[in-house]
């Protein structure tokens, strides 16, 4: 059940924490998700649900109407009512365009679940493997949702048991792929022996349980976003229950899997595949809605979809009886036969957990980082209970950019009878003006072009609003609040923090705002006043003793770079306004302003730019007459993609050998690549005393060999005058004496005069050591 929330309601859900869903949309781009996300909005009676993938209600922005994807993530509250309990569920909406990873990324951060779409034809994509590893990464509960089923019937004219196989391969596909980034992700904690986490065997395969899906466990969804329906191995055995008197828990565990019916002996048994039958979840289900699309689709038969009706003990209206479209009838029917907001909303409030519950041992280590061993015991305690009475911990995942004519209080309410006497009187003072000349100039006077314009900029200034949630405590108007820096651990002593006074709250309610004086722990909110303490994201704080929460991963960094300059230099000064707004109301452009006073503007791909360039244009620098715009710029480089910080540096000095050996364990550090399928351990040592002397001895014999390649190379003078002749016996005296001090220095150094590489100078002799 679903509806519009009262007020009242939702202040007492938001102060009910265990009530509480916060869960996002993630997948790959154009698999389906603004349309599911349009059947969860229409089931709360805010858009018609005949405009259901057509009004993309979650896309607020022209261009996302235009181009039919989404280009950043909008949030919304719904109200669910599920197994007699009310819950609140915090709605974000995320795009699935490569370009727009850093939108994911601040929509995962906030959120507690994730609601994972994969389109059973294309199956798992580039930003599939993604979304599920920055799930994986932010340690959310995740529901699997295979959309476009009808795509098997119409498009591939697939049989039922064909069907079935495709959609089989795209859940062990997902499996697979999500088990991969599971232990890829516990290699990267560097997890020692020793520590319980892997030991633990049983918190193991708790962790692992997350990450996995079956259908028979009721956190895979079946869907068609375009025809409205949607159901779980547990909503048909439901209804199978009531129409068969079978039992419900012998169906939910069995009409997935290995199992067909015996409709002789009318059991249930296993082995269908060894005995040639066909498995139970395509007789007792998908035959049923193949029939249904061929009677209405395919057949057009209507006599016949009146008896499936009756059957299904649904009714029709005579409208869509009558309706040409023969898809407005299909539509009809599994809304009341297998609606899809019930099975997405039910799966989302069974099967992940409220906020309370969220957030244990290893999801605070993802939050917190290192400072999670060393935190304030209170702190802790309040944020993995999502304590509403404890310190106050806030994380603005990004700065939204609102017009202030959207905000509540500009927006015009119902007019008052006084207003409208008013309004009645003023236009017939007009109408009469018209006789008089002189009172029509005065008229004209009043209503001028140019007031209308200066009012219309007025109102189109922007305000930021800090994209945020409540971690722990109670947020109200007015409260004085921390700005932790990043990387504070908690227990730094005489740290200077900013302070900053809460402005306005709001509920984000899609393309609405809805003003509200205090939001306690565990919802999202919008926060006003941040602008000039906040550039991208923070983390607020009552306590001084709370560390600050681990900054934002993103998959895609800016890399397509572009110079940006007005067309009238007079207008420089505005671009410059224009572009500080932009760099932070986007959480993944980069806005620079070089030495040379050039403008560089940096993105992540084409689409993101061109979207950046539309925002300069229409919103924050409006005053820009014409903006050039050079030919984009990718700089390439070859390195290892986002390599972890060295905590400590090994300092150039002689040590000991069993220093070296206590030490060697934390002097390594591990790097992978890209798609996590290599992984390094690297460390660097210092050259040992006696190796740095021989060098320092023959230095007139490497810079004689280095001079000699850079005249070979530059081909400056005759290279018979600079023959390795006269400077062989030396050579061959420095490689006898370096490895012998080889072979003197620590054990670990024997043979390494056969891999020495190169040295510039005395100063940088680096010895590599690969392990």
């Amino acid at each position: 059940m679903a509806g519009v929330i009262p007020p009242l309601l939702l202040q007492r859900l938001q102060e009910s924490s265990s009530c509480i869903r916060n869960v996002c949309i993630l997948a790959h781009v154009d698999h389906g998700k603004t349309s599911i996300a349009d059947s969860l909005v229409a089931a709360n009676g805010i858009i018609s649900s005949r405009m259901v993938g057509k009004l993309r209600y979650m896309d607020s922005r022209p261009d996302e109407q235009q181009r039919g994807i989404t280009m950043k993530s909008s949030a919304i509250a719904l109200y669910y009512k599920c197994d007699e309990k009310d819950f609140l569920i915090n709605l974000i909406d995320s795009p699935g365009h490569v370009d727009f990873c850093g939108e994911v990324s601040t929509a995962t951060r906030v959120c507690d679940s994730a609601v994972i779409v994969v389109d059973v034809v294309e199956g798992v994509c580039p930003q599939t493997h993604t979304v599920l590893r920055q799930a994986c990464r932010e340690g959310l509960r995740t529901v699997l949702v295979l959309n476009k089923i009808d795509r098997l019937i119409l498009e591939l004219k697939m049989t039922a048991l064909e069907a079935y196989r495709q959609i089989n391969v795209v859940i062990e596909q997902v499996n697979s792929i999500a088990g991969e980034i599971f232990l890829s992700e516990m290699i990267d904690q560097e997890v020692t022996d020793d520590q319980a986490d892997w030991n633990d065997e049983a918190a193991l395969d708790a962790r692992e349980e997350r990450v996995h899906f079956e259908p028979s466990k009721g956190n895979v969804v079946f869907c068609s976003a375009i025809d409205g329906w949607g159901f779980t191995v547990g909503d048909f055995a439901r209804i199978l229950s009531k129409k068969t008197g079978m039992n419900e828990s012998v169906l939910a565990n069995t009409l997935w899997g290995d199992f067909y019916f015996d409709a002789k002996a009318k059991r249930i048994r296993k082995g269908a595949v060894d005995n040639g039958k066909k498995p139970i979840f395509v007789q007792l289900v998908l035959d049923n809605i193949w029939a249904v699309y061929t009677a209405v689709l395919v057949d057009k038969d209507v006599e016949k979809t009146l008896k499936m009706c009756e059957s299904l003990q649904i009714s029709l209206s005579a409208r869509d009886q009558r309706h040409a479209d023969a898809r407005i009838r299909l539509t009809a029917i599994f809304h009341q036969w297998l609606p899809l907001a019930a099975a997405v909303l039910s799966a989302v409030c069974r099967k992940t957990p409220p906020p309370t519950e969220a957030i244990d041992d290893a999801r605070l280590q993802a939050l917190v980082g290192a400072s999670a061993a060393s935190m304030n015991a209170q702190v802790k305690e309040a944020l993995m209970r999502c304590d509403t009475a404890g310190p106050t911990v806030v994380f603005i995942s990004k700065m939204v950019a609102v017009e202030k004519k959207s905000l509540p209080s500009n927006r015009k309410g119902p007019m008052t009878m006084e207003e409208i006497r008013r309004r009645r009187q003023e236009a017939l003072d007009k109408q009469k003006a018209t006789v008089d000349f002189d009172e029509s100039q005065n008229s004209v006077k009043d209503y001028s072009p140019t007031d209308a314009v200066v009012a219309v900029t007025e109102t189109s200034d922007h305000v930021f609003l800090g994209f945020a949630r409540v971690f722990s405590g109670t947020i109200r108007v007015g409260e004085t609040l921390n700005v932790l820096p990043v990387n504070y651990t908690g227990n730094v002593q005489n740290v200077p923090l900013v302070q900053v006074t809460v402005g306005q709250l709001y509920m984000f309610m899609g393309r609405e705002l809805e003003q509200v004086d205090r939001v306690p722990a565990g919802n999202l909110v919008g926060i006003s006043g941040l602008e000039d303490v906040v550039l991208k994201s923070a983390t607020l704080s009552s306590s001084t003793d709370c560390p600050s929460l681990a900054p934002l991963q993103t998959y895609a960094e800016p890399i397509v770079r572009v110079s940006i300059e007005p067309k009238i230099p007079g207008q420089l000064d505005a671009l410059c306004k224009g572009l500080k707004l932009l760099n932070q109301a986007d959480p993944c452009v980069r806005a620079i302003i070089q030495d040379t006073g050039e403008m560089v503007l940096v993105t992540a791909g084409e689409m993101h730019l061109e979207r950046c360039l539309t925002d300069l244009r229409e919103r924050y620098s409006r005053d820009v007459t014409e903006l050039i715009v050079s030919e984009p710029i990718i700089p390439f480089l070859e390195t290892i993609v986002n390599p972890p910080k060295i905590d400590r540096v090994n300092e150039a000095i002689e040590v000991t050998k069993g220093d070296r050996q206590r030490d060697q364990k934390d002097a390594h550090i591990m790097v992978s690549t890209a798609n996590k399928k290599c992984h390094f351990r690297i460390r660097a040592l210092p050259l040992p005393a006696c190796v740095f002397e021989v060098l320092e001895r023959h230095n007139a014999v490497l810079d004689a060999l280095g001079d000699r390649q850079t005249k070979l190379s530059m081909k400056t003078d005759d290279p018979a005058q600079l023959s390795f002749g006269d400077m062989l016996n030396d050579i061959i005296a420095l490689r006898k004496e370096l490895i012998a001090a080889f072979e003197q220095a620590w054990e670990e150094h024997h043979g390494d005069a056969s891999t020495f590489w190169s040295t510039r100078n005395k100063d940088d002799a680096v010895h590599l050591v690969d392990q």
